[in-house]
């Protein structure tokens, strides 16, 4: 299990406490998953998200980004 939080700089960052763990970041989770898949090839690769990741998550499925959402509408 991998655990991800979102940083607005970064996107999606692992967060593992191990120090010698290797720190990836991606701008998709489907693009981070991609480069844990890569790097542990023998490892199943399950993402923990934690609130941050969930809540950028969610509020990408809905189709909001930065207050607008994807059609360029403002949100109210």
């Amino acid at each position: 299990m991998f655990p991800v939080t979102y940083d607005p700089a970064l996107g999606y960052v692992t967060t593992d406490t191990d120090t010698d763990a290797l720190r990836l970041s991606a701008l998709s989770l489907a693009g981070l998953r991609r480069q844990l898949a890569a790097a542990y090839a023998d490892a199943e690769i399950i993402l923990s998200l934690d609130k941050r990741a969930r809540s950028e998550r969610d509020a990408r499925r809905r189709g909001v980004t930065g207050g607008r959402n994807l059609r360029g509408a403002k949100n109210s």
